[in-house]
């Protein structure tokens, strides 16, 4: 499932009310470059503590095949500010369940994709960059 995060960056990216709720930053691969607000929605390995908040970062898990089913995980963790409440988060992962929960997902590599929301873990803190954050699973079916 190749290009499953580019799917769903697609997916969350062009939605002007997810993107409302986030801050503007340059492409993590070009800091220099010209900031927006999609660039606050990066893969999970590029995430750092220069990026205003919130943001959102997409990460790949495992893919397990049950019987004719190709099943992967994917984490979806909104970070905010150490300082401020969780409740920017929650609103942020509420919006990516709406866009997300029961989708069809449009891949070039697979068909009848389709994503469910599994769980969200309560608030945490991610020492190493000094920002909270909250991570919502996601299950990704191909037949």
């Amino acid at each position: 499932m190749k290009d499953t995060n580019l799917g769903i960056f697609e997916l969350l990216s062009n939605d002007d009310t997810l993107l409302s709720m986030l801050a503007s930053n340059a492409p993590y691969h070009n800091p220099n470059g010209v900031t927006s607000k999609a660039n606050s929605i990066v893969p999970s390995d590029v995430a750092n503590r220069k990026m205003e908040t919130p943001f959102i970062t997409i990460q790949e898990g495992n893919e397990n095949k049950i019987g004719h089913v190709l099943s992967q995980s994917i984490f979806i963790r909104c970070y905010n500010d150490i300082r401020k409440s969780y409740i920017t988060i929650n609103e942020v992962l509420d919006r990516v369940r709406v866009l997300l929960d029961g989708v069809d997902l449009t891949l070039t590599d697979r068909r009848h994709v389709k994503t469910y929301f599994e769980s969200r873990l309560p608030g945490l803190v991610e020492e190493a960059m000094e920002l909270k954050f909250k991570e919502a699973r996601y299950r990704v079916t191909v037949l």
